[in-house]
């Protein structure tokens, strides 16, 4: 950030300005941060985040999608939304809401990701701690747990 101010001082900065003096803190490796930061500031809205827990498989199953309040959609609006989502999660065994920090990322080019979930079957498990992502996260478990 000192380098940002130092060389815009007296003049006007963009987003791209910022991004360019964020690159070197970059959370992602191999991707820019503009590439992130694109996904959010120049489509509408904000991604609606399931997470399903299988727990006959040990599968967890991240899906993203755009939120909206009412299912009517403009016929004509055919863009297909999708962004860099941080996840972060914790369970009961770890219980860590301290650490914010994404533990993956769901690619603005997937609409999900899948992995192993090794925590206990009675383990509670949840994302986004302290609400640190901009999106609303919607849980789904199987009947198994019950």
């Amino acid at each position: 950030m000192t380098t940002l101010n130092c060389s815009s001082a007296y003049g006007n900065v963009e987003p791209n300005d910022l991004y360019a003096a964020m690159e070197n803190v970059s959370l992602l490796t191999d991707v820019r941060v503009k590439v992130v930061m694109d996904t959010w500031t120049t489509q509408m809205g904000y991604p609606l985040v399931t997470v399903t827990r299988e727990y006959n498989t040990g599968t967890i199953t991240i899906e993203q999608e755009r939120f909206l309040l009412s299912s009517s959609t403009s016929p004509t609006d055919s863009h297909d939304y999708k962004w860099w989502i941080p996840l972060s999660y914790t369970n009961k065994t770890a219980a860590n809401f301290n650490t914010t920090t994404p533990a993956t990322w769901l690619p603005a080019n997937l609409s999900q990701i899948s992995f192993s979930d090794a925590s206990d079957t009675n383990d509670w498990l949840i994302f986004n701690l302290q609400e640190t992502g901009e999106y609303i996260t919607s849980s789904f478990f199987t009947v198994s747990n019950y």
